[in-house]
This record gives C-alpha cells, sequence and structure tokens, in this order.
C-alpha cells in the first residue's frame, strides 16, 4: 500500500527542474534580446545556473517544499518561494565569486532570474495543486477500520482532515458485530484498505475470500502515516518481531563519525571560540557545562554544552545541587546568550566531542539524564528500547515533536524513537540531518 505523496514527489521535483532551466531560457532571452540564444551564451550560464539549481533544491528540501502541506496547499508556495529564491539567489552569486572561471556576470541576470524563476515555480505548483485536488478526489484510498484504540482514534482524526491519500471509509469498533461473511464481498466491492485492531484479530480475517483485499494492522498503519510507533497498539511480541536488539554496527561508520566529527570540530573552531569568549564575558561561570546523561546500554556519560543558564545559586538552585528539574518556557535560570545559543542550537556544538569520544552519534535518541530515566522506565512502557541505539546530537523524536518536558512528551517522543529503532540506516539519518538544518535556519 503506497502514499500517494510518495508517488507524486518525484514528478514534482522534475517539474521544478523543468521550470528552473525554462526559467534560465526566459531570462537569456529577455536579457539578450534575442528569441535565439547563441550557443556560446547558452554554454557560459549553463554549468553555473546547474550548480545553482543544487543549491535551490536543497533549500526546497529542506524548506518542506515536497512535504504533503506545500504540494496539498500552494499558499505555502506563495509565501515561501521568493524569500527561499532570495536567499539561494545570494548563495549563487557568492558561489559565482568563489569560482572566477565563470565567465558571467550575475548580477544583473540573477535578479532576473529571481523573479522569473518566482512566477513560473508558483505557476506550476498552483496548477499542480488543481490537477492534484482532482486526482484526490477520485483516488483516495478509502479505509475500513476495526476495533477501537487511542491509535485508530488519532489514526480517524487525521483521515477526517484530509491530510493524506486516504479517507476514512468506515469504523466499527465493536468487532463482535462484525459479519465476517459479508464483509469480505463488502470490502471487495468498496475496494477498501482493510485495517485490523487489534493486532490479534489479523488471524481471524485470513481465507481464500480475502486473498486480495489488503489486510493491515493498526500499528503498521500508524507507522505509515505517522512516521511513528503506537506504544499503545504494540505488545511484546511485536519488539521481538521488529526491533533488533543486537548492537548497532561499529565498524566503519563508528571510525567515519569520529572522524566527520573531528573535522567539523576544526572546521567550526572560530565559532566555538567566539561562543566561548561570550559566555566567559556575559555571566560568571564555567563556559561548558557537563551534565550526566544515560547512553548506549545504559552507559552513564558526561554530555558538554555551552553553559546557558546562570551559575548563581540565587537565581539558579539547580546550579550546585545535584537534582534535575524539567526545562520550563520563559526559564528564568537562562541567561539573555543562552536564549539565543538555545534557539539556534549552538549550545550544542560542544558535543561533536561526546562524538569523538564515542558516547553519541550524529543521529539517535537524545539522552536523558539518569534521574529522568529512572522516573520514565516506570511511567512509559518500552523506553528502555532507546538505549540500544547510541544517542545522537539530533533524532527523529526531534525533528518531529517540538520539545518536550513531561512525561506525556517523553512517551510521545518514544513512538518516534522506536520508529527510528527499526527503520534506521544511512538515508533515514541523511534526511533527519538535512531536516535539522531546515530546523536551524
Amino acid at each position: 500500500m503506497k502514499n500517494i505523496s510518495i508517488l507524486k514527489v518525484p514528478i514534482v521535483v522534475l517539474g521544478d527542474v523543468l521550470v528552473f532551466y525554462l526559467a534560465l531560457v526566459a531570462t537569456l532571452v529577455i536579457r539578450y534580446s534575442e528569441v535565439y540564444i547563441s550557443s556560446e551564451v547558452l554554454s557560459a550560464h549553463l554549468l553555473p545556473f546547474s550548480i545553482a539549481l543544487v543549491i535551490f533544491l536543497f533549500f526546497f528540501f529542506i524548506d518542506g517544499f515536497y512535504e504533503d502541506y506545500a504540494l496539498k496547499d500552494v499558499s505555502y508556495i506563495r509565501n515561501r518561494v521568493l524569500l527561499i529564491n532570495l536567499i539561494c539567489g545570494g548563495l549563487f552569486v557568492l558561489t559565482l565569486y568563489f569560482i572566477p572561471s565563470f565567465s558571467i556576470t550575475p548580477k544583473a541576470n540573477l535578479i532576473l532570474f529571481v523573479i522569473i524563476f518566482s512566477l513560473f515555480i508558483f505557476s506550476f505548483r498552483y496548477v499542480f495543486n488543481i490537477l492534484l485536488k482532482y486526482r484526490f478526489k477520485i483516488s483516495r484510498i478509502k479505509i475500513l477500520i476495526l476495533g477501537d484504540s487511542v491509535g485508530t482514534d488519532r489514526i480517524c482524526k487525521n483521515l477526517d482532515g484530509g491530510l493524506t491519500s486516504y479517507a476514512l471509509g468506515e469504523q466499527i469498533k465493536d468487532i463482535s458485530l462484525v459479519d465476517f461473511s459479508s464483509l469480505a464481498e463488502y470490502m471487495k466491492s468498496n475496494a477498501f484498505v482493510f485495517i485490523v485492531a487489534p493486532e490479534d484479530i489479523a488471524s481471524r480475517f485470513y481465507s481464500p475470500e480475502l486473498s486480495r483485499v489488503h489486510m493491515i494492522t493498526t500499528s503498521e498503519f500508524y507507522e505509515k502515516l505517522f512516521k511513528a510507533i503506537s506504544l499503545h497498539d504494540i505488545n511484546e511480541s511485536w519488539i521481538n518481531m521488529n526491533i533488533k536488539r543486537e548492537m548497532i554496527s561499529l565498524g566503519v561508520t563508528y571510525f567515519v563519525e569520529r572522524f566527520l566529527a573531528l573535522v567539523l570540530f576544526i572546521l567550526l573552531s572560530p565559532i566555538l571560540l567566539i561562543i566561548s569568549l561570550l559566555v566567559y564575558l556575559t555571566s560568571p561561570g564555567p563556559i561548558i557545562y557537563k551534565q550526566r546523561r544515560v547512553g548506549q546500554n545504559g552507559k552513564v556519560f558526561w554530555l558538554y554544552k555551552f553553559r546557558s543558564m546562570y551559575h548563581d545559586e540565587s537565581i539558579n538552585p539547580d546550579a550546585r545541587a545535584n537534582t534535575a528539574t524539567w526545562a520550563k518556557d520563559n526559564d528564568p535560570r537562562v541567561t539573555p546568550l543562552g536564549r539565543f545559543i538555545r534557539k539556534t542550537h549552538l549550545d550544542e556544538l560542544p558535543q561533536l566531542v561526546n562524538i569523538i569520544e564515542g558516547d553519541m552519534s550524529f543521529v539517535g535518541p537524545r539522552p536523558e539524564r539518569p534521574e529522568f530515566v529512572e522516573l520514565l522506565k516506570m511511567d512509559v512502557p518500552f523506553y528502555s528500547l532507546r538505549s540500544l541505539l547510541k544517542p545522537g546530537v539530533t533524532g527523529w523524536a526531534q525533528i518531529n515533536y517540538p520539545y518536550g518536558s513531561s512525561v506525556e512528551d517523553a512517551f510521545n517522543k518514544l513512538q518516534y524513537d522506536l520508529y527510528y529503532l527499526k527503520n534506521r540506516g544511512v538515508f533515514l539519518n541523511i534526511y533527519t540531518i538535512l531536516k535539522t538544518i531546515k530546523h536551524l535556519i
């Protein structure tokens, strides 16, 4: 069962590429007042503008231009496209000046190009949006939900909101009311996708009559829809079937991560020095804040951050006491500089040292304090599964769920951590890092 959004993204990317080059041709025609563009002019612009295309597509991706909300609501493109084009245009100008072998002067051409490309891309997305809405009208997959749980409630709300390629056909909460003999014909004639809830009901529907009907469990569909694992709809059997408990392969990945962290640490050393100086000058106390966190397999390590809170005990009672309290909005313990480096996540940069030391990865569940871990193990089911992975500077939960400071938040974030634990891989890591860059920008 494929989500329609997965199928349409390549079409949109190809459309954006085509629109980009059409805008380039239109720019050259207007700029040089000739319908026929000479091969010399075209070849002089083709390579540098192809480099610009990569910059544009990168920013389009991290800004969400290929997400469902942007593909189904053209107002997002209208509000963002000119700003993104101006940012990318500025980066393109810098690229051209850093590569003097390019024989074009970008100023006039680029300003004209950004205007034309903005008009073209918006027009393309507007037409595509109309066609997509028409296609959705005739092709949204209807779904029959059997059973009732917290997971199915969230699924139903999402389907009613029309945010996906699926439509809620019907929900039968009381499974004892289902007439299984007539259900098969009903489902085949209405082309329903079959969702079973709870999990152990699936075996009751296996029959030759249902062989052509798509059957899927609540937890599987929840995962497809939200890119998370519903803690309400899984059990130990599901965990044993889907979560590999062996250690993540160290080998090449282990050394590559540490090497990359070392390279980044060297490249970012000027920024690290500037922030260190600002922390030192703006409030008394240590520059680097160390905090005990729980890592892979329950190992406790020291996590490093730039200090963002006052070290004065009259303002921050936890400065000396070995206590743990949830962070909160507008926390008075945070310094003015601390608010900035927290919002930009610059306070996390010293964690490159944690990666070099081997306690953390670039991507993984965020490490928690030991006091919170003991509390959450009692209140959140399967919470200890997070420790199978090395904690990360960023993670799937961090890019999909807002900052949390409660047991309920930890419960919801664990659903994303389990999704990452089940589906982890190079491409998911790259996607997570790119989305993290989007959040930072």
